[in-house]
Order: structure tokens, then sequence, then C-alpha cells
């Protein structure tokens, strides 16, 4: 295990996660608060606001890059998130995941510098894992017309779409494992798991053009979008996160309770 966060302080909601500046923004939405689930111990909250997506500021959600670990050709991430009992999930929105490289690599931002890995949400709480990486063309043959692949020619491609799908009221375990592929070659592969169990597996990725592109850690996103106002969530929502891991195994993610 290379970085553990499962206590949170309601005086400074980041402390611990060494949040970068550039790429930051909260506006009101993250607090730290009890377990809405009950349990023991405090949890990070993120509140958003009846209408507010992406592009409505102020309560429309959260994201920071965070520098936790050294750079790494493979990483793992798991964290606990519980979504609001009956949230309306609309037709999508971001979850944390890892980036690589630079920390421009979001919102139809593409470049050989960087890459990310969000988490998503889709249409009734379908999963995926949102990736910014080298485009279609710099991927094998036939890599778009793959089962659970959707290519967006301006935005992130999604990877293992509908593989799983997340449930409201209460704690689920979402984890991704992450491996490079050597560059100039196309031989990195992603693994994902859904409450302790492998849900989607690919291989022949090329997330890289350059060695200089490492695992950087933990990429906190969160917020209903898409950049279009039907994206907008139809009430106050709240989603809930804990447990956060980052770590280097690639079997089985590590899952610490408590």
């Amino acid at each position: 295990i290379l970085w553990h966060k499962n206590d949170f302080s309601s005086r400074d909601p980041l402390d611990g996660f060494y949040s970068l500046p550039k790429g930051h923004f909260d506006e009101d939405s993250l607090s730290v608060v009890k377990d809405p689930a009950g349990g023991n111990g405090n949890v990070m909250k993120i509140f958003i606001e009846k209408g507010h997506y992406i592009k409505i500021r102020g309560h429309r959600g959260a994201q920071f890059y965070t520098n936790l670990v050294s750079p790494m050709d493979s990483m793992t991430l798991s964290y606990d998130v519980y979504f609001e009992k009956g949230m309306d999930f609309v037709i999508g929105g971001k979850l944390p995941g890892m980036y690589g490289g630079a920390t421009n690599c979001t919102g139809g931002r593409h470049s050989d510098a960087c890459l990310t890995t969000r988490f998503m949400w889709r249409q009734a709480g379908e999963g995926e894992l949102y990736a910014y990486m080298p485009p279609p063309e710099d991927q094998v043959k036939n890599f778009c017309d793959s089962n659970n692949i959707i290519c967006d020619p301006v935005y992130g491609i999604s990877v293992g779409n509908g593989t799983w799908s997340f449930k409201t009221g209460r704690w689920e375990n979402i984890a991704q494992h992450i491996h490079l592929n050597k560059p100039g070659h196309k031989d990195g592969y992603a693994i994902i798991w859904y409450n302790g169990k492998k849900v989607y597996e690919i291989h022949n990725v090329n997330f890289r053009n350059h060695d200089n592109i490492k695992m950087q850690g933990l990429f906190f996103s969160v917020f209903f979008g898409g950049g279009q106002p039907i994206w907008a969530p139809t009430g106050d929502s709240n989603i809930y996160f804990k447990n956060f891991i980052l770590s280097s195994h690639e079997n089985e993610p590590p899952h610490l309770v408590g």
C-alpha cells in the first residue's frame, strides 16, 4: 500500500490529500460529515445543487489533483462511494480516478503529455472507466469496435461501459488498476473491480506515447456532466466517499475497513 486515507477532518476536508492548485474547484460542495449509513468515523461529502452540472458554478461538485506518491508505471486506486438513496443518475457524471503526467487532460483538452482514468456513472448508474489517453488512431486496429468501448472524437474514451451498475443508498467499493504500456508498444492494460469482484479487464492498450508519463496518483473529480444542461441533476444530490487507497497491487485491490 502506497497511501491510505480514511480519517477526514471537518476543519480541513483536504488535509492529507496534498492537493495541487491547478484544476482545483470546490465552491462549497465539499465537506466532512458523519457516515450516512451510520458507521463509525467521518466521511467526505460532495453536495451538488439541483440544476448545477459542470458548467453552472456554485455547488457543482469538486475537483483536485493530488501529489501523494512517487510516479510509477502501474498503480491501483480503490475507494468506497455512497450515492444518496434514490439519487437520480440523470445521464451521467464523473467520479475519482487516477492521472499521469501533466494536469490538463479533462474537459475535451487532449494532450500528449497527460493521461486521466476517472470512473464515471451513466444513465441508471451504469459504470465505466472514462479515459483521456492517445486517440483511437494510436490504438490497436478496431479498438473502438470492441465491446464496452465508446470512442468520442472530442472527449474521453469510455472503457468497460456498462459492465457494472452503481446502486444508491449503500456503500460500494470501486477499484482500478492501470498498467502503462511501453512507449511505442500497445501493451498496457486495465482491470476494474466492483465490490471486490473483477468486472472488466482490457489488454493491448496504448495509454502513453512518451515514457515521461507515469501514474501520479489520485485525481478527485465529482460532478454531473457532460457540458450540456441535459446532464444537470434533477434534485439536490449528495455523494459520499471514504477509504481511499493507492497501491501497487494488481491481483486483488487491498480493501481496508475502518
